[in-house]
């Protein structure tokens, strides 16, 4: 997926070199994490093996919350599905519902 069009997904990362200074932690939290979706989907194999992971998961019902709303568009699942799982990995002290604020 080209950057701009994966830009026009994203709810808080616009490309922008920092995050706007009227964000609060957890706004700043999401955008520094599309920020880095923004820049592996540089790598041009990335967002196939983001969407791979995603429909693996989806085909073997272990997604659950969000990642099931059939309001949500796919692409948008697929974000969330990242953050989620950068979220679990840099941020493992928060709680598990953190990811319900970035879809509100």
């Amino acid at each position: 997926m080209e950057r701009e069009e994966l830009l026009k997904y994203c709810r808080y990362y616009k490309g922008e070199e920092n995050p706007p200074t009227d964000f609060d932690n957890i706004e700043k939290m999401w955008w520094s994490g599309e920020q880095l979706l923004v820049e592996k989907n540089r790598d041009p194999a990335f967002w196939n093996r983001l969407s791979s992971s995603f429909n693996e998961a989806h085909k073997s019902n272990s997604l659950s919350g969000l990642l099931t709303n059939k309001a949500i568009p796919d692409i948008n699942k697929k974000i969330i599905f990242f953050l989620d799982l950068w979220h679990g990995r840099f941020f493992p002290y928060d709680s598990l519902d953190t990811i319900f604020s970035y879809w509100k």
